[in-house]
């Protein structure tokens, strides 16, 4: 599945390929070796993509899926 990825605090985006039974973990692995930084949540419009979960419960083909950086680090 194709879909985009994009970080919010950088105005950063990617285009990316998983497979669709990939953990959803995986986008946030690849998002922090690409700009450096841990900790995301993602979201797929209004709607939150829990990390544990698959990525075809939640992301379809050309979807935008927006990386938000994690307040809870700051605390």
């Amino acid at each position: 599945m194709r879909f985009t990825v994009r970080n919010v605090a950088k105005k950063a985006s990617m285009k990316v390929e998983m497979a669709s039974d990939v953990d959803a973990s995986e986008v946030a692995r690849a998002a922090a070796e690409r700009w450096g930084m841990d900790g995301f949540i993602m979201r797929n419009g209004y709607y939150l993509v829990p990390e544990g979960s698959k990525l075809s419960d939640h992301v379809s083909e050309g979807d935008t899926i927006d990386l938000i950086s994690d307040p809870r680090n700051y605390l």
